[in-house]
Parts: C-alpha cells; structure tokens; sequence
C-alpha cells in the first residue's frame, strides 16, 4: 500500500507545475461544488418545507429512505451493465470503435 504513495508523491514531486495546477483545480471543483449544493440547499429546504406537512427537512427517518432508494438506483445502474458485459464478446465491440 505504501509503495504506490511512494511513487505518486515522487511524481508529483517531479513536476511542481502541473502538481500545483491539479491540487488547485481539484481545490476550485470542490470550491465550487460547495457554493452550488450550499445555494441549492438552501432553497430546495424552503420549498421542501411547504411541500411536506408533517415533516421536517432534517428527519432521519425522510433522509435515511431518501438515501436508501438514491442507493438502490445507482447499484441497478452499475450491476445491470455489469452483469451484461461478462457475456459479450470483446472483439466486435473494439472492432466497431
């Protein structure tokens, strides 16, 4: 485990130029992330709150159900092709391309 920490830090060590430009627009993408699903939020939790009577935005029961079903959807997403790409044959697909 510590061997490919090694070798990433001694490339990154190599090139200061394009380790500086890749940690900053690392920095700015989760920067900018942030102040996106900050705004959203905020205004998604003012309209949730007219649209749920009985509910509060910060219900664990609401946001474990809410991750549970973002849950399944994405493993569906991931294992339907999974599970297909096994049994197709390689070559026409890398022919075709």
């Amino acid at each position: 485990m510590l061997n490919p920490l090694r070798y990433s830090f001694r490339q990154l060590a190599k090139t200061p130029g394009f380790s500086f430009a890749a940690i900053l627009t690392i920095a700015l993408g989760i920067g900018a992330h942030t102040a996106v699903f900050s705004i959203m939020n905020a205004a998604a939790a003012r309209t949730l709150r007219s649209m749920l009577f009985g509910l509060s935005s910060t219900d664990p029961t609401a946001w474990i159900a809410a991750l549970g079903g973002i849950a399944v959807v994405t493993l569906a997403a991931a294992l339907l092709p999974a599970r297909r790409a096994p049994s197709l044959d390689p070559m026409p697909a890398l022919r075709s391309e």
